[in-house]
């Protein structure tokens, strides 16, 4: 996707646990992949740490390494499927 100036929005069809990631870019960029890669655990650059139940490890890789940072983009989300348990 051709990122711009403004919201970004990437949908996903062929996974099964997110359907949309997007985010603020604060500059234009170019051509910027995105990709879900499912994992076995929590990835060793996750500062967040839960505790309950846990459905699907995942990580989200947007572009090469280093533009994930906060001078690039802001206000990031992902929505992930519904998951009914019972």
């Amino acid at each position: 996707m051709d990122i711009h100036l403004g919201p970004a929005i990437y949908k996903f069809t062929t996974q099964d646990i997110i359907k949309e990631i997007g985010f603020d870019a604060k500059a234009s960029e170019g051509l910027v992949t995105a990709k879900i890669e499912l994992s076995q655990r929590t990835s060793k650059k996750s500062q967040l740490r839960r505790t309950g139940i846990v459905y699907r490890y995942f990580n989200v890789v947007v572009g090469k390494s280093g533009y994930g940072s906060s001078s690039k983009l802001g206000n990031a989300y992902v929505v992930s499927m519904s998951l009914m348990i019972g």
